[in-house]
């Protein structure tokens, strides 16, 4: 009921609006959260902080965190309607190239959660794979597991099975709740690494130093 009202004023608002402000508040929408620097870096937004200041001031439901630099988010309700619009009025290619602007972005200024997020988002699974491989490699080897957990959560479990790293990862999540679990996830991904020739994490070294220890049941 909630939502039904809600819709029926964001149609009654997009009759109101010019068509450059709803293409930004459509494309922002893409984002869970932004800064200024995102909407310049991802929607080549040319002011953005005239959009962040429109926004404030025609009170559209705008959400903002006390971090620096400030962050913005769109109420759930209105977040929901202006990515329904936009599924409406663009192509899948057109949201997913966003999508896919967005993981980039995000990767490049070291938010790799989010930058994994986007990717899957895009449909891009091996891309968003390839960032945790590698950020997840240097984390692991720097005696940073738990930073790992947050980027293997962004995941389905269907694409975690088929995959030695966010299998490993995965049990490293399942380590403090369900030792089996945690062990089987540990034991199906050695497996792996060891077919694929992949060394990295299948080094006895690495699972030495981690405190692993596995034997045969």
């Amino acid at each position: 009921m909630e939502q039904h009202l809600f819709s029926h004023f964001f149609n009654k608002y997009l009759r109101e609006i010019d068509d450059v402000r709803l293409e930004q508040l459509a494309k922002a929408a893409i984002l869970d959260d932004f800064t200024t620097d995102a909407l310049q870096g991802i929607l080549d937004m040319e002011a953005p902080f005239e959009f962040v200041m429109w926004l404030e001031k025609s009170n559209l439901y705008i959400q903002k965190t006390m971090t620096y630099p400030a962050r913005y988010r769109f109420h759930s309700l209105f977040l929901k309607e202006l990515r329904s619009y936009l599924t409406k009025t663009k192509s899948a290619s057109y949201i997913n190239n966003l999508y896919t602007k967005a993981a980039s972005y995000y990767c490049r200024i070291g938010e790799f959660q989010a930058g994994i997020r986007y990717y899957i988002f895009a449909d891009q699974i091996t891309e968003a794979i390839s960032v945790l491989s590698t950020v997840g490699a240097k984390l692991f080897s720097q005696g940073k597991p738990e930073d790992v957990i947050y980027l293997t959560a962004e995941f389905p479990d269907k694409v975690v099975e088929t995959n030695s790293y966010l299998l490993f990862y995965k049990g490293l999540m399942l380590l403090t709740s369900d030792i089996d679990q945690a062990y089987t996830c540990f034991r199906s991904a050695l497996l792996m690494f060891k077919d694929e020739n992949d060394f990295v994490l299948s080094d006895e070294r690495i699972w030495h130093d981690s405190r692993f220890v596995f034997s045969d049941q």
